[in-house]
């Protein structure tokens, strides 16, 4: 087989290294190759199959040649597909209908949704009537009278134990005893005339004259701390006793007036 050079294009004989026209170098291997190549893939290159005669891959013949087995695939899809949306379809439908029955069945049944306005009312007249039960309206004051009674009482001790100790003392310097007695019964009347302003008597009038009593009954005790004070502190009793001595007939009066218009009320 001639060859020729890949330069001039002269031809050479075989085992020639240069060329004999142009003096480049003759690679014979090369030629010899591509020659060889080029030969390959006129003759000796395998048909190829035009690509509607070949085979898919995972399909086998029978499965191409007969178009059935297909069809059976896709309408497997298609029943697969549809009994999904009738199943999605009922259960809409049937959550519609339950939300409809449970909302007529609460329309027809309203005792359950909101308490009877008949409940409301005897509910509220029961707390209206529990609260003015608990008030002490038309109280008849005997407790007031009582505890005015009870202070007196305690006034004219501590009356009796100052002048007792002024027998045998000329001042009270040194004695706190008889101060805070006093101030112990002004605290007690403090207590006493707050809790009779909040009181609702059925007599008012009766109501205000123990009120008037226990106002005379803490200038009473007033006057006699004033006076044990002073004279702790190094000062003259005679001004607060005499303050109190005074309060004392003020009482006396005014007690007396009030059992002859209250007694047995």
């Amino acid at each position: 087989m001639a060859k020729y050079c890949a330069q001039c294009g002269a031809p050479f004989p075989p085992g020639q290294k240069f060329c004999s026209n142009c003096g480049a170098p003759l690679e014979t291997e090369t030629l010899e190759t591509q020659e060889k190549t080029q030969v390959f893939s006129r003759e000796e290159s395998p048909a190829v199959a035009p690509w509607s005669q070949q085979e898919e891959p995972g399909v086998n013949a029978e499965q191409m040649n007969d178009p059935s087995a297909n069809h059976g695939n896709h309408a497997n899809d298609q029943s697969v597909l549809i009994g999904l949306l009738v199943g999605i379809i009922i259960l809409l439908l049937g959550g519609g209908a339950f939300f409809a029955y449970s909302s007529a069945h609460q329309e027809a049944v309203p005792g359950k949704t909101s308490p009877a306005p008949s409940v409301e009312k005897d509910q509220s007249a029961r707390t209206k009537s529990s609260s003015t039960s608990s008030a002490p309206v038309g109280s008849d004051l005997m407790n007031f009278v009582q505890e005015k009674d009870a202070v007196d009482g305690e006034i004219v001790k501590l009356a009796n134990g100052i002048n007792g100790y002024l027998s045998n003392h000329a001042t009270f310097r040194g004695n706190s005893y008889y101060s805070d007695a006093a101030r112990g019964l002004q605290t007690r009347l403090q207590n006493d005339m707050q809790q009779l302003k909040g009181t609702q008597a059925a007599d008012e009038g009766k109501k205000q004259a123990i009120l008037n009593l226990y106002q005379i009954e803490y200038r009473r005790v007033s006057g006699l701390y004033n006076g044990v004070t002073s004279s702790h502190q190094g000062g003259d009793y005679q001004p607060g006793f005499a303050a109190g001595t005074k309060a004392s007939y003020e009482y006396d009066d005014a007690n007396a007036e009030f059992r002859s218009r209250y007694s047995g009320k």
